[in-house]
């Protein structure tokens, strides 16, 4: 399994380190994360125009001469956060269900709770255990 984040949120090298922790997996950060999610749709194009052969073309492209930081997890944090996410999992469908009840939360419109949300109930129980 590979891990990479896209977007805002890669911006943040510490916050990376975090997930990378919790999941206890490298994680890869592109290069102007902020462009990926463009480039990704993009990247459809370019498939379908035979512009690429495959997606892994084109993530070879990005890791290669894009540039990539592949954060290591740390096995002590591994180790200290493995209790935590086990009860963020059993949590997180009271969590899900409270956000869909109240109506708010929603990324863009959709019936799916934002990733901001379920980051910061993450944060929270991070620092509340």
């Amino acid at each position: 399994v590979k891990l990479s984040i896209i977007g805002g949120g890669a911006r943040e090298l510490a916050w990376c380190q975090i997930l990378s922790n919790v999941m206890g997996l490298p994680v890869h950060v592109y290069k102007d994360p902020d462009l990926l999610p463009a480039l990704a749709i993009a990247s459809s194009v370019f498939l379908a125009e035979n512009i690429i052969p495959d997606y892994q073309s084109f993530i070879h492209v990005l890791e290669e001469k894009g540039g990539c930081t592949v954060l290591e997890p740390d096995p002590d944090a591994v180790k200290a956060y493995k209790p935590v996410y086990a009860k963020y999992k059993t949590i997180y469908p009271m969590i899900r269900e409270f956000y869909h009840e109240g109506g708010f939360g929603y990324h863009r419109g959709t019936r799916e709770p934002s990733f901001y949300i379920e980051c910061q109930a993450i944060q929270f129980l991070l620092l509340h255990l």
